[in-house]
């Protein structure tokens, strides 16, 4: 017997109906919408409610429910409808594409545009991260905030960001496993027997992931690609930095026969000016190879001219080349302690572009005239041929200016122009830091190898009166050159950095008192002189490293951008990146706006119609990675170096505190670390965040920011890279 039919919409109690009719409840009814809008978007060609079915992974009996859904969607101008398949609307549709950052201590930010703002990036929680690892770009939906910072909830995984990683190898009988190099990643990574490429217990190697772990610190599966060998041996940190960072080892061959094709131009060809008849010299340190810059100043009655030529690397390097795209994507050269990784081939940087001595170079010349008391009076911008007559060094060129050493017969004929350029240098110096500059003087490592590649010293790196003469000349070519072409209202990348947090000020000037400093309170959006006073109120005290590093952090990062908003740190008004395009894309585009200049062209096509906001976005990123690098490059020098020396006692001095840690810098050695305080002698120890200092109720023992200690090392964590000391008495 048939069965009766029912009829209306309601013939079915509400709780018999089919699940397929019911509506999901709010929770999965919004994750469903983002799954389905995150879908659509990530394909190329519209989908049909069949296909939207199977890639969202639901049974036929969800057909109506889907439709529904989609109808809405449509009905919103979230999705477009056309000849029954589904495309992304046009407008927003709530679901913003991001980069997923990780921190050491395994909190996940999504990065809006790729670069991290922090205390501003959207918090993602353990269960908004759908399986998305460090690095990842995926589209997220803002959620609303429920701890005063925004929050973020990953839809869709776009594209991952590690296919591949390193770490050290520990073999397991008939399987191993990969403890990851990098802490952002909070995985293992199983390798099976046949994956393993016979890699020896506690080697370095490098994996490719064939799975990844569904949930944060799970267990992913990989296979080895590549041995690399002892991660005792610096070479092989080196290595590993370089992999983790995915930096290019190699070039295309693509990329080297078009090196191979360049014709060195070696005269003056129309409209190149021939400045082959003035003393220009090199100064650089002992171990550089690529000479980016010369000068020469010749002193006049009434005032100096400098001259700045820079190496024409525009001249070889042509937009859209095959050498371009491979020297945009590097976008700077990276500097480790046994190598370079060079923006551009070796025949370019060391060759052909390199201002070596007694060879002509093809150039573009900054020209400044100055009065008695450096004022700046006229610049001139041309393409240019010149002659380095030396190749000087930093130590040399201070020991020739005071005093310290007798010039030798090959040098004499260029000692009035060195002595004309100290003169000016003092002058440009003087000028800059009266207008607010502020001056900086935190210290850079120096690694020092032996012949076997082993580290025998992490030292600070001297500077002398000469880095400084070289560095006003740079920064006046800078802002004569980003001046000139904005007055000319061509497009071109400026250096920006905009003025600090105010927020963060107020915890700067804190500090600052804390530290015995006396100033006058800083208003809400103080200039840049107030900074310089604090630096030169500190400069002759034990706590001026420290001052230095805390105002540095309360500062917010350079960088790239086509809309002029000043240098703050610099107090400049103009200011750009001229001087080294061999080892800077951004100089080089700055190189071919001027080029465009010269010949009245416009300057987009002279970049290759590259946009110039998408590229600072870019090259600015680029800057930071290898910043990153050389950072990462230091802390695992410092693990192997201080690896040997543990139970040594040090002099340190307080460079952070906290409520967990002091946090020290060795001043022997370009070195630091912590001392946890459970390891401090036992008491019940307070953090004072606003005077910056730990004290114990018990004994009222106490430690501030600058005190100096003397301590010993008790652990070296490779892995992390961390270094734990403990108070040298205790």
């Amino acid at each position: 017997m048939r069965s009766r039919k029912t009829s209306g919409r309601n013939a079915l109690p509400q709780h018999r109906r089919p699940r397929s009719q019911s509506l999901p409840p709010p929770a999965e009814a919004t994750h469903l919408r983002d799954r389905l809008l995150a879908d659509i978007a990530g394909q190329e060609e519209p989908r049909e409610l069949g296909q939207l079915l199977a890639d969202l992974e639901l049974p036929r009996s969800e057909r109506g429910p889907l439709k529904r859904l989609l109808n809405e969607l449509v009905d919103q101008g979230q999705l477009q409808l056309h000849k029954k398949r589904y495309l992304p609307a046009s407008g927003d549709n709530g679901l913003l594409q991001a980069t997923v950052s990780f921190s050491p201590r395994g909190y996940a930010f999504a990065l809006m545009d790729g670069i991290t703002r922090p205390g501003q990036d959207p918090f993602i929680t353990p269960q908004g991260l759908a399986g998305a690892q460090h690095n990842d770009q995926v589209l997220v939906r803002l959620e609303p905030s429920r701890s005063g910072r925004s929050e973020a909830r990953v839809v869709r995984i776009l594209q991952r960001g590690t296919t591949s990683l390193c770490g050290i190898f520990t073999s397991g009988g008939r399987s191993g496993w990969v403890l990851p190099d990098d802490e952002r990643l909070p995985f293992s990574v199983l390798i099976r027997k046949g994956n393993s490429l016979n890699a020896p217990n506690g080697s370095a190697v490098q994996v490719e992931i064939i799975t990844y772990p569904a949930t944060p610190g799970g267990q992913a599966e990989g296979k080895v690609l590549r041995v690399l060998g002892d991660p005792n041996l610096p070479a092989v940190q080196f290595l590993l930095s370089i992999l983790r960072f995915s930096l290019q080892e190699h070039y295309p061959q693509a990329v080297l026969a078009e090196v191979d094709r360049l014709v060195p131009l070696v005269a003056p060809e129309p409209g190149r000016k021939d400045l082959r008849q003035l003393p220009h010299v090199t100064i650089d340190g002992e171990s550089a190879r690529d000479f980016d810059d010369a000068i020469a100043v010749i002193a006049e009655d009434d005032g100096f001219t400098l001259h700045v030529s820079i190496a024409d690397v525009s001249h070889y390097v042509r937009p859209g080349s095959q050498l371009d795209q491979e020297a945009y994507l590097r976008g700077t050269s990276v500097y480790l302690p046994d190598r370079v990784l060079p923006m551009l081939p070796e025949r370019l940087s060391n060759d052909l572009c390199s201002l070596v001595p007694h060879q002509d170079r093809p150039t573009l010349t900054c020209t400044i005239r100055f009065d008695r008391s450096g004022g700046r009076r006229a610049i001139e911008l041309c393409r240019s041929m010149i002659h380095s007559r030396h190749r000087l060094t930093y130590n040399q060129v201070h020991g020739l200016l005071s005093g310290q050493s007798t010039p030798p017969p090959e040098l004499e004929d260029i000692m009035p122009m060195l002595q004309a350029a100290g003169h000016l240098a003092d002058l440009l110096n003087h000028r800059r830091l009266g207008r607010g500059s502020i001056g900086f003087t935190l210290p850079e490592p120096e690694i020092q190898l032996n012949a076997e590649g082993i580290i025998t010293d992490i030292r600070r790196r001297e500077r002398n009166p000469a880095h400084q003469l070289i560095e006003e000349f740079m920064l006046a070519a800078n802002e004569a050159v980003a001046e000139t072409l904005d007055r000319r209202g061509l497009p071109f990348l400026f250096r920006i950095h905009e003025r600090p947090d105010p927020l963060k000020v107020a915890a700067f000037s804190e500090s600052a008192a804390a530290l015995g400093l006396r100033l006058p309170p800083p208003t809400p959006s103080p200039e840049p002189v107030w900074f310089a006073k604090v630096l030169h109120a500190a400069a002759s005290g034990p706590t001026a490293y420290v001052v230095n590093n805390l105002m540095l952090r309360t500062m917010q990062q350079a960088r790239y951008a086509p809309e002029n908003k000043g240098h703050f740190g610099l107090a400049a008004t103009w200011y750009t990146h001229f001087t080294s395009p061999i080892r800077r894309y951004p100089d080089l585009m700055v190189h071919r706006a001027l080029t465009a200049m010269f010949a009245a062209e416009a300057a987009d096509t002279a970049q290759g119609h590259l946009p110039l906001s998408e590229a600072g976005t870019f090259l600015s990123r680029r800057e930071r990675i290898s910043v990153e690098v050389e950072r990462d490059v230091q802390a695992r020098c410092a693990a192997l170096f201080m690896q040997e020396r543990i139970g040594e006692e040090f002099a340190a001095v307080i460079s952070g505190i906290s409520s967990f840690a002091l946090f020290v810098e060795l001043t022997d050695y370009f070195v630091s670390g912590a001392l946890l305080v459970q390891d401090l002698p036992r008491d019940n120890y307070q953090h004072d965040p606003t005077s910056h200092k730990l004290y114990g109720l018990q004994r009222g023992t106490s430690w501030h920011l600058g005190d100096l200690v003397r301590v010993r090392l008790v652990k070296v964590d490779q892995q992390s890279r961390r270094l734990n000391f403990c108070l040298a008495d205790e």
